[in-house]
């Protein structure tokens, strides 16, 4: 199923804005540099960024609407893989007016929320006004101790700490990688099972860790 025309300009609204602000910030730091990177640890911990099709999108957009001098492309190496990707932009003072262009727009900008609410009934979750579902978790299996933990704490939690918890929880070694594994795979399983977008049962911010979204544990 696709995202609902609106959603997806607002999201690409929201990866143009942060991208023009986060290169900003970054050539005012560094303004010897010929390339911004925008390493793959960051896009992946980015609740903006982490759609690569999404990112590739909005790059694209900002090619178009800035010119030959807005370049970018993928950073791989043979030993360690995507490496994130490398953004040229020639003319630093057309990036500082197209930022404040975005700013601007996105003070009148109706972003769309997440309309999406979840009801985690043991270990079966449920879509409210969904016929399509239940998602359905193995007790005691990571997915569903990882879901109830977010759901418990309400709060962004940093993975570091949500390998720490799940560890102690199942008494053996959860690491960072696994946790954003087993992340990937809730949100593409909600993703297949009802039909909503894979951002729609947790979210996550940099350096922020993940939090889950409207969920509500039904005894």
């Amino acid at each position: 199923m696709k995202e609902e025309p609106k959603l997806m300009e607002n999201r690409l609204f929201q990866r143009k804005l942060f991208l023009a602000q986060w290169l900003k910030r970054y050539f005012t730091y560094r303004p010897r540099e010929e390339n911004a990177h925008l390493r793959r640890d960051e896009i992946e911990d980015n609740p903006i960024l982490n759609d690569s099709a999404g990112l590739d999108r909005a790059l694209a957009s900002m090619k178009k609407e800035l010119g030959e001098g807005f370049d970018y492309y993928h950073m791989y190496s043979s030993e360690f893989g995507d490496l994130g990707i490398a953004i040229s932009v020639d003319d630093r003072a057309a990036l500082d007016a197209y930022s404040l262009k975005l700013e601007h727009a996105s003070k009148k900008a109706k972003i769309v929320e997440n309309p999406h609410e979840f009801i985690l009934k043991e270990t079966k979750l449920y879509l409210i006004g969904s016929k399509k579902g239940p998602y359905k978790m193995e007790d005691g299996a990571l997915r569903h101790e990882l879901l109830s933990f977010l759901i418990k704490e309400k709060k962004f939690i940093p993975t570091k700490d949500l390998a720490t918890e799940l560890t102690i929880l199942l008494n053996h070694t959860i690491s960072t990688t696994r946790i954003r594994a087993t992340i990937d795979q809730i949100r593409d399983k909600v993703h297949v099972t009802f039909g909503i977008p894979r951002s729609s049962i947790i979210e996550n911010r940099p350096q922020g860790g993940y939090r889950v979204t409207n969920i509500k544990i039904e005894k």
